[in-house]
């Protein structure tokens, strides 16, 4: 990939728009499902397994997929078995430490959320679920190490498109499902997806194992504050729904599902962008020259606020139009937790490119010393939210968390690189009228 070609980037970065825009679409359609055949005491048991799971793969990818990615493209060609063997290795330990916390905190932790221990028994049954995830995130790193996400996109798709194709069944056919049932189709949608994935990435595989220790230290030094920064971003992204069961009651987790569903909706075009733009980050930032990092920076940021203002503006005015279409009447009570989490979703774009800049530049450590402040903070907010204003009390912290956040990051990237506010305020201006006049030149 040439460095300064827009259009080099672009290919990227939609298809990593577009495997979270399908990810967002599967959930809304197996939410639609669910939340009419789950009672709302079931569907929050299922949203806390989910979080868990999607917690772990996002915080395992944290470590190891973004190391690859970095050491693959900093590294010589004869060394990229050891990186690969050192990779899974990670991968494997990782996992296997995973399923030993399950084994010994899970009924605990099951218990102090109030659920019994049916999210234990969850947590348990997807074991092989796990087992298969390890080959497919590795697959995935090394597809993306190349620079290749249209086969991990391909992969991911079915993998998604199975677990759906089993609730759409139940829907039709109007047939009762049970939770570990859930379970189970949602391992076969991974071992679905692992061999497509195995056969699309074959002949990248390196079959003789190598790793050395060096090179998982380097995984480890440059994934470990990564990791935790991730996890403590997963439990943070999903603390409402926890200290809500913890508090409250679970019957109030399919409010803010709902609200979760569409606000990664709203943080697709930022998600894809920075992953697929990770790499070039990464390069550009090793330069001496700092000013094609920083126009990256600029002009994506000013053009996603540009882009997500009308889409949020009509989220808000339709909010209770959504939740009918989502979950039905009984959820209708979600509006306001809605319309607050999507503003919520606009002031954290810059935060959001923010954040995911301190870790092209290496400053993994930055990034866990702030992400961990901002936990704290979110922990302690909601617990007083909760004593206030009831089931609106987490959706009120993260509004107040939202605004003090976007001010802190204003001036920790002014201080890091130099990043001129005022060109993102006018990329954000001048992105239609370009749109428009290159619309019009074209025509």
């Amino acid at each position: 990939m040439e460095r300064g070609r827009t259009s080099n980037i672009m290919f990227p970065i939609i298809l990593s728009t577009l495997h979270k825009f399908s990810s967002t679409v599967f959930g809304f359609l197996n939410f639609f499902i669910l939340a009419r055949l789950l009672t709302k005491f079931d569907l929050g048991i299922w949203s806390i397994f989910l979080f868990v799971i999607a917690a772990f793969e996002l915080s395992k990818g944290s470590l190891i997929k973004n190391a690859h990615i970095r050491l693959i493209i900093n590294t010589e060609k004869d060394k990229y078995n050891l990186i690969t063997g050192s990779s899974i290795l990670v991968n494997i330990g990782f996992t296997l430490i995973f399923v030993i916390t399950i084994l010994l905190l899970g009924p605990f932790f099951s218990k102090w959320l109030n659920l019994g221990n049916r999210l234990f028994e969850l947590l348990y049954s997807y074991v092989p679920g796990l087992c298969i995830m390890i080959f497919f995130s590795h697959y995935e790193a090394v597809q993306q190490s190349h620079h290749n996400f249209n086969n991990g996109f391909t992969a991911n798709m079915i993998r998604q498109g199975s677990f759906f194709m089993f609730l759409l069944f139940h829907f039709l056919t109007a047939s009762n499902i049970d939770l570990i049932d859930l379970v189970k189709y949602y391992s076969i949608g991974n071992a679905t997806g692992f061999l497509v994935l195995f056969y699309l990435t074959r002949k990248k595989l390196i079959f003789s194992f190598h790793y050395s220790i060096e090179t998982i230290k380097e995984i480890f030094s440059y994934g470990s504050y990564m990791l935790g920064g991730n996890i403590i971003t997963q439990i943070s992204s999903n603390i409402d729904q926890i200290l809500l069961s913890r508090v409250l009651s679970a019957n109030y987790i399919g409010y803010y599902g709902i609200a979760s569903r569409v606000m990664y909706a709203v943080d697709i075009p930022m998600n894809g962008a920075s992953e697929a733009m990770f790499p070039s980050f990464t390069k550009a930032s090793s330069e001496k020259d700092k000013s094609e990092f920083n126009d990256y920076l600029e002009k994506i940021t000013g053009s996603l606020f540009a882009l997500m203002l009308p889409i949020c503006i009509f989220l808000i005015y339709t909010s209770e139009y959504i939740i009918k279409i989502i979950a039905g009447s009984d959820y209708v009570d979600g509006a306001s937790i809605l319309e607050i989490y999507v503003l919520i979703s606009f002031i954290n774009i810059f935060r959001h490119q923010s954040s995911n800049t301190l870790l092209s530049l290496g400053k993994s450590k930055m990034h866990f010393i702030i992400t961990s402040i901002h936990f704290t903070a979110t922990v302690v907010l909601m617990y007083v939210g909760i004593s206030n204003f009831d089931y609106l009390g987490p959706a009120y912290a993260r509004l107040l968390l939202a605004l003090v956040s976007l001010a802190v990051w204003i001036l920790i990237m002014k201080r890091l690189t130099n990043i001129n506010i005022s060109n993102i305020l006018n990329y954000f201006l001048g992105f239609y009228p370009s749109l428009i006049k290159r619309v019009f030149n074209k025509g």
